[in-house]
């Protein structure tokens, strides 16, 4: 599965793959930098998930992609998550 992520503008910002059989995923930007003294963070939301959205990982620019693996959820899970990509202070 691949999707992209709209950034505010309406333009793409990152891609990403998912893949469900081994359950893992990456993500690449593709869009502008992130503003000086920020990075991104990578988020997986699901309404099941006691505290809110559950971080994937922080990346600057110039960062290697994120690799990360999603094997403690089930498939009604991540057929049913929303990902999201915030700016966050360094």
């Amino acid at each position: 599965m691949a999707a992209q992520l709209i950034q505010g503008n309406g333009s793409p910002g990152f891609v990403m793959t998912v893949d469900l059989k081994s359950k893992s995923f990456s993500v690449r930007k593709v869009g502008g930098e992130a503003p000086a003294g920020h990075s991104y963070q990578m988020w997986f939301v699901h309404p099941t998930f006691a505290g809110g959205p559950r971080s994937l990982g922080v990346f600057r620019d110039g960062a290697p992609d994120i690799t990360t693996t999603l094997a403690q959820y089930g498939p009604e899970i991540l057929h049913n998550s929303t990902f999201a990509v915030s700016i966050e202070p360094l």
